[in-house]
């Protein structure tokens, strides 16, 4: 019966919470962030956040830190066409039987683009030296063991993209549960 009236508290707490979430997809900025940083989790998609057991957790979804009983780092290094390249980097610390802390980068780089300005008409002007955009993602995560089937985790998040004079930058949070139904 005990283990009945945890079901129901987490997909009670699980059915509330998505009352508030009020994501969308966009064609704006920061857009670095839906890059999956890990092989396996990119492998599998967004079904990641359910199983997420390592040092990515703190991408993905931050309760899955507390399955951890070790330090664990995660690093890649992805290249893509031309100058562009992309570099992740993750840690997770256990920090006692039920605190878990985790810490995670992005860095995307694009290289050097060359600065073209055109006239009003839109022919080539001049070519006026290069920029290097870039983007830059940090987040700083905490995974609580409530008990030995049911875990919380927070992550707050800072992330900034620059484009030769233009910039964006925002903060953000996640809020992740892990519900562990075996045994029931």
């Amino acid at each position: 019966m005990k283990k009945i009236i945890r079901v129901f508290k987490a997909m009670s707490v699980i059915l509330l919470s998505s009352c508030f979430v009020h994501a969308g997809v966009s064609s704006d900025g920061l857009n670095f962030l839906k890059i999956k940083p890990s092989a396996r989790g990119a492998s599998i998609g967004d079904a990641f956040v359910s199983v997420v057991d390592d040092a990515n957790a703190s991408f993905y979804n931050p309760a899955g830190l507390t399955s951890i009983k070790d330090m664990e780092l995660s690093l890649m290094h992805m290249l893509y066409m031309a100058e562009t390249s992309y570099e992740y980097g993750s840690i997770a610390m256990p920090l006692g039987d039920k605190l878990t802390l985790g810490v995670h980068v992005i860095y995307l780089n694009y290289g050097s683009i060359s600065r073209i300005t055109e006239d009003g008409s839109g022919i080539l002007k001049d070519e006026s030296g290069s920029y290097n955009p870039n983007d830059l993602g940090l987040g700083v995560s905490i995974g609580y063991k409530l008990d030995d089937s049911l875990s919380i985790g927070l992550t707050a998040k800072y992330a900034a993209e620059s484009i030769d004079t233009a910039s964006i930058a925002g903060i953000m949070a996640d809020v992740g549960l892990s519900f562990n139904l075996e045994g029931i």
